[in-house]
């Protein structure tokens, strides 16, 4: 009987050349369950392998959907999980789905924690009509209003601009 490294690189090889998971069955006389198990296995250790529905047909791959994007950026730049939900006005459970598929194929995201945020977070709602000039600018830099928001005001906190931006004399005043 074969190790499982030698049986599991036969069936990779046959599916690189083309082959379709009926196809390695006969060839092999492996079950199909070992077949989709071993072909899973290669794809998480990053070879590139085509994706095959129950009935052997190669499903077509389709490009990241902006919503995608969007999530995985936030998600590198180490925005928890829950926080992206709000800023992108989406079910935590999406973005959960979202980061672990791209887990999956390969993209480094960091872990978060669960539980309570840290105290250094700070809840901010704006009203749409505050957020809707801002999108504009926020597409043209490629990135959520809400974010557009945070480091405009963590750029005016860091550079001491309040009286410079409301122009309210509240500090002489």
């Amino acid at each position: 009987m074969k190790s499982v490294t030698t049986r599991r690189e036969t069936v990779v090889q046959l599916a690189l050349k083309g082959n379709r998971p009926c196809e390695i069955i006969e060839q092999t006389g492996l079950s199909r369950t070992t077949i989709y198990h071993d072909l899973k296995v290669a794809r998480r250790a990053g070879q590139h392998i085509p994706d095959f529905n129950k009935r052997g047909i190669s499903k077509p791959e389709l490009e990241p959907s902006e919503r995608h994007k969007q999530v995985i950026a936030l998600a590198v730049e180490g925005v928890p999980p829950r926080l992206i939900a709000e800023q992108l006005s989406l079910d935590s459970e999406a973005v959960y789905y979202e980061l672990r598929n791209a887990r999956r194929r390969g993209t480094q995201i960091p872990r978060f924690r669960c539980g309570r945020r840290p105290n250094e977070f700070r809840m901010l709602r704006l009203e749409p009509e505050a957020m809707r000039p801002l999108a504009t600018h926020a597409l043209a830099r490629g990135m959520p209003t809400a974010r557009l928001a945070e480091r405009l005001l963590e750029r005016i906190a860091a550079d001491d601009l309040v009286d410079a931006v409301l122009d309210d004399g509240g500090a002489d005043g």
